[in-house]
């Protein structure tokens, strides 16, 4: 049962890991007896990207009225 358990919490972590790394969010880590806040560590073998997302800021691509959209009031 403790094993399951483990098993669980540690795939709960690497979620949560992953979806700061994604979203370029840093994580609250305990570090010398201190709440601290740090980026997570890169992917081995991954290469980042270089360059801004195409969908943000200036970069957005925009549709034919402007980027607005029926939702966006």
């Amino acid at each position: 049962m403790a094993k399951k358990a483990l098993a669980a919490l540690e795939g709960a972590v690497e979620k949560v890991v992953e979806d700061h790394r994604r979203r370029g969010a840093p994580l609250a880590v305990w570090r010398d007896g201190k709440a601290v806040w740090e980026m997570p560590p890169p992917v081995a073998g991954v290469q980042e990207e270089q360059g801004a997302h195409p969908l943000d800021g200036d970069n957005a691509a925009k549709d034919s009225n402007g980027g607005a959209h029926k939702d966006d009031v």
